[in-house]
């Protein structure tokens, strides 16, 4: 997936177009990833030797790993508060401030991914009760008497001296060497009790029970030493590049598990294509509004884990990944691992081996921030009326329509015409890929002055709106329906934030209760019944030559004859059946003119 092709604009605004009920599913895109893709596009040449890679790899997963002092300083610490803790599930005794439901290590320490100098291990307690700030500091209280208790029989050096530190997620009991942080949470069933100015924080609460969540998945899933080791360099790639900074630990869980596990053969990668994969996957917009992404397997449905990320970090995460991912591929691991060099890699230009590696430049451009109600105020200023009484929204579109290709409608006896001119620009255009004139329902057809686009999606909607009519009362829509349907879905765009007016005017035509109809319907919403009109350019001189040769007991050959010298009034250049479209309408139904007998009525006409 290329750079851009999932990554939005932030400050554009909306346009004609429906919305609402209209409003279609979401389709994930799923990014480019070279690993899935082998399978259909095999490898070529011989795989390069990425035996330097992987020392490089192996040796800086040693450096991050905790020394075995770190390890015995806080599995010392972890040891002694759980089991306190588990003493007062089992048996409190006098303590009944709160209640203990169960006890969790959860975090780094217990999936194994530490990192040196970082020596602190997460225990999740939850209580049956409402965890009360009062009920937080007497269980801090408890936990650290109960754990002096337990070293009254080892020899306490300064380092050893405990001391506990209250905050909003729970306390701290930590020495010199290690800290492990009691993170408190209650039972789910009890969460929509809390109260925010009795009880701890319940969003916090929310959060430790996930902890939970992500620590028994990590302990079913995540078996393979590689995806630890993938861990702790991605860790540590979030420490020293600032884009990466926003990647949460778990998030970077199901990242390293993604890029080993998540391959063909269902075997794990080795920790080299693994590293470079994923740079691959971030950079192909793994992380982007749109994409697929990464579900989360802990929670309901498909929430992807990267929406947690605002626009801008989405972005930056993308843009500093394939930045690295050049960098990589001209050999500079070392300093993306932070073996030499420094992180402005990410930020300045760099050389290799003569090769010129730019930082990618931003796409998202966040919108500057206005003072509250001042986008309806901006919007409202352009749906308001000027001193002239108009709407200069509308006006904008009837100038599109005044500007579009003429179009002429005329209502005989026994029939309706409809006409338009359709230039090509181009020799090379396929003149079948898109008409002017076009059948709505078997009875009903549809021409249009001014914007394509919008004309386009109208004819959408008018086709929907007849096929709804037609289920839900088994006959076809009348004619006049159907155009108040349409008029009314123009009218309310006139009218609503973040839209425009749909910048084109519709001639409908119909046959409907053994009689013709012909309706003009204008950007504003507005519709009318005609014997015979014109619009777009050149309008008058058509509408004029109409007044003098319309008459109602035309015959619908002879309507047909006279809509094509209408247009021929503000025609530009010489008429061909080529460059017109002609449709009619009879008791036999609404049909599109094919070239030939275009040409038949054209060899008629002087």
């Amino acid at each position: 997936m290329v750079r851009g092709g999932i990554r939005g604009r932030g400050n554009m605004r909306g346009s004609g177009g429906v919305r609402g009920h209209f409003k279609k599913a979401f389709i994930p895109r799923h990014p480019f990833d070279l690993t899935l893709a082998e399978v259909v596009f095999p490898r070529v040449g011989p795989a390069p030797d990425d035996s330097a890679l992987t020392s490089a790899l192996l040796k800086r997963n040693q450096d991050l790993s905790p020394t075995a002092a770190e390890q015995t300083a806080i599995a010392n610490l972890v040891t002694k508060i759980q089991s306190v803790l588990d003493n007062l599930v089992v048996a409190p005794g006098d303590f009944n401030t709160c209640q203990l439901d169960e006890v969790r290590q959860v975090g780094s320490f217990k999936k194994g991914t530490m990192v040196t100098g970082h020596n602190v291990a997460d225990i999740v307690v939850i209580l049956k009760t409402l965890p009360t700030k009062e009920a937080c500091e007497a269980l801090s209280k408890k936990v650290q008497e109960d754990v002096k208790n337990t070293m009254k029989t080892e020899v306490v050096t300064k380092a050893d001296v405990l001391k506990t530190e209250l905050h909003d997620k729970g306390f701290d009991i930590s020495n010199r060497n290690a800290c492990v942080k009691v993170l408190i949470t209650t039972l789910p069933q009890n969460i929509r009790k809390l109260e925010a100015d009795t009880h701890l924080n319940a969003k916090i609460m929310q959060s430790h029970l996930a902890a939970i969540r992500h620590s028994r998945w990590f302990e079913e899933n995540a078996h393979h030493s590689s995806i630890k080791v993938l861990i702790r360099l991605l860790r540590d790639l979030c420490k020293r590049f600032e884009a990466f900074q926003p990647l949460s630990p778990w998030i970077l869980d199901l990242l390293a598990h993604f890029a080993i596990m998540n391959n063909p053969s269902r075997q794990a990668l080795p920790i080299n294509l693994a590293f470079r994969r994923v740079f691959q996957l971030l950079a192909a917009g793994l992380f982007l509004p749109g994409s697929a992404g990464i579900s989360d397997p802990c929670e309901n449905g498909h929430n992807r884990v990267h929406t947690s990320l605002s626009l801008e970090q989405q972005d930056a995460c993308c843009m500093s990944a394939q930045t690295l991912l050049r960098v990589l591929a001209h050999g500079g691991y070392k300093h993306i691992l932070g073996l030499e060099g420094n992180t402005s890699i990410a930020r300045q230009m760099s050389v290799w081996d003569g090769v010129v590696v730019s930082p990618v430049e931003a796409v998202y451009v966040k919108p500057e921030d206005k003072k509250e109600g001042e986008d309806d105020e901006e919007m409202m200023e352009v749906l308001r009326d000027n001193p002239s009484g108009k709407l200069v929204q509308i006006e904008y579109a009837l100038a599109a329509v005044a500007a579009g290709a003429p179009s002429v409608g005329i209502m005989a006896a026994n029939g309706v015409v409809l006409a338009t001119e359709n230039k090509h620009k181009s020799i090379l255009y396929d003149e079948q890929s898109v008409h002017k004139v076009e059948t709505i329902a078997d009875h009903i057809g549809m021409v249009y002055s001014g914007m394509g686009p919008d004309y386009r999606l109208l004819v959408k909607q008018a086709r929907k709106m007849a096929q709804n009519y037609f289920l839900t009362y088994r006959e076809p829509i009348p004619v006049a329906q159907l155009v108040q349907r349409v008029a009314t879905l123009m009218q309310e765009y006139t009218q609503s934030g973040g839209v425009r007016p749909f910048g084109v005017s519709l001639l409908i035509c119909g046959w409907d209760g053994g009689r013709p109809y012909l309706f003009q319907c204008d950007p504003s919403g507005s519709y009318f019944a005609w014997k015979a009109t014109a619009m777009g350019k050149n309008s008058i001189n058509g509408k004029t030559f109409l007044e003098k040769r319309y008459n109602k007991d035309l015959e619908l050959d002879d309507a047909v004859h006279t809509t094509i010298l209408t247009l021929k009034e503000g025609f530009e250049g010489q008429i061909t059946a080529d460059n017109i479209e002609v449709g009619i309408c009879d008791q036999n139904g609404f049909r599109r003119l094919d070239v030939s007998t275009v040409k038949d009525y054209l060899a008629n006409i002087p």
